[in-house]
């Protein structure tokens, strides 16, 4: 009888937390396995980018794992691939090189109550010993079949994490970890340090909730999540600069603003949009092209509107400082339709705009 038993843990580990070690050492006393095998993912199939790069993950949950004494092995099975990658191919290359080992693969009850949207699910349930991780909030769908861990789990996740990193809050991550980020500027930290300095408290605490809110529109519209998170922490970079010094940026950034004398007279609030892509070309040398487009026309809109223009121009209108009569209503229909949302905001605005000044840019 073959006793050599290997327990599987893939994450995006992005970055790793005190849950995934609490289940990883919960997992080893319930079926003591003779080899851990730790799987950072390089992309996962349900995110278009992770926030840190494969490196600095890896050594992270290496950090992480040494720090708490466990015994481990990473494979690199996902980098040398250098693309999304399938668990059922996971299986395969761990079933070709340890062809006599019993495998159990463990998760957290919201990864699998979304099994049955795995590609070739059927494969991966057969080559693995599921080991389930009971979180608050998640109740496991389907217990058939699966080995169940004693307890429930904290509710901790690196979204959360990252949300908390964005507003310099550490206080969730283990103090090494802390070290690592800062040190490697991870999580835009050293972008953050540099946004502080230069907006309002009042501003800043603007642009986290709309860096938020980009944040989880990229991943519902399958945007760009980096590039979603970058265009909003720029995208009112400029706003509390006086109106000269943001002209200066945008002849300096060789930024094209149709009649923009006009606008310095009739219309100076909305400039710092094409000032904040100019300073985001200069100071932080972002050069994408879609991004600087989402930060010019996050304020005015324009006849045309890619996915990330849109996204952050309903992030900015619809972040939770807002309170205008309207934004209740966006909030709920970005959700659901993009392209409802955006028409629901431009009317907003518009209204809001002739109520106020009854200049519109066009």
């Amino acid at each position: 009888m073959n006793n050599f038993s290997i327990l599987v843990f893939g994450a995006s580990f992005d970055p790793p937390h005190r849950y995934h070690i609490e289940i990883l050492k919960s997992a080893i006393r319930e079926i003591k396995p003779s080899k851990v095998i730790i799987i950072p993912s390089f992309l996962s199939p349900f995110k278009t980018s992770h926030f840190a790069d494969y490196r600095h993950r890896r050594k992270m949950i290496k950090m992480l794992l040494e720090k708490n004494n466990l015994k481990f092995q990473i494979d690199d099975f996902e980098l040398k691939k250098k693309r999304k990658t399938y668990t059922y191919e996971l299986a395969r290359h761990l079933k070709n090189k340890h062809k006599k080992a019993v495998f159990y693969f463990l998760m957290g009850s919201d990864s699998y109550n979304l099994i049955k949207k795995w590609k070739r699910h059927k494969e991966v349930l057969k080559t693995f010993k599921i080991i389930v991780a009971q979180r608050k909030g998640y109740e496991i769908k389907n217990k058939k079949n699966i080995l169940i861990l004693k307890g429930k789990f904290s509710n901790l996740s690196s979204t959360q994490i990252r949300n908390r990193i964005l507003n310099d809050d550490y206080s969730l991550i283990d103090s090494s970890i802390k070290r690592y980020i800062k040190k490697n500027s991870l999580y835009f930290s050293k972008m953050i340090k540099d946004i502080k300095k230069i907006q309002t408290r009042k501003r800043f605490n603007h642009t986290i909730s709309t860096t938020i809110g980009a944040i989880e529109l990229s991943k519902i519209y399958k945007a760009d999540t980096l590039k979603a998170a970058i265009a909003a922490l720029l995208h009112d970079i400029t706003k509390d600069m006086e109106l000269s010094k943001q002209l200066k940026i945008i002849k300096r950034s060789k930024m094209k603003v149709k009649d923009l004398e006009e606008l310095s007279v009739k219309a100076p609030q909305i400039i710092h949009q094409w000032a904040s892509a100019g300073y985001a070309k200069l100071k932080f040398k972002i050069k994408d092209k879609e991004i600087l487009s989402a930060i010019s026309k996050h304020t005015t809109g324009d006849k045309k509107m890619s996915l990330l223009d849109k996204i952050i121009y309903i992030a900015d209108i619809q972040a939770m400082d807002r309170n205008f009569k309207e934004v209740k209503m966006i909030r709920r229909l970005s959700l659901k339709s993009l392209y409802l949302a955006y028409n629901k905001a431009r009317e907003a605005k518009m209204k809001y705009i002739r109520k106020k000044s009854g200049f519109i840019y066009e």
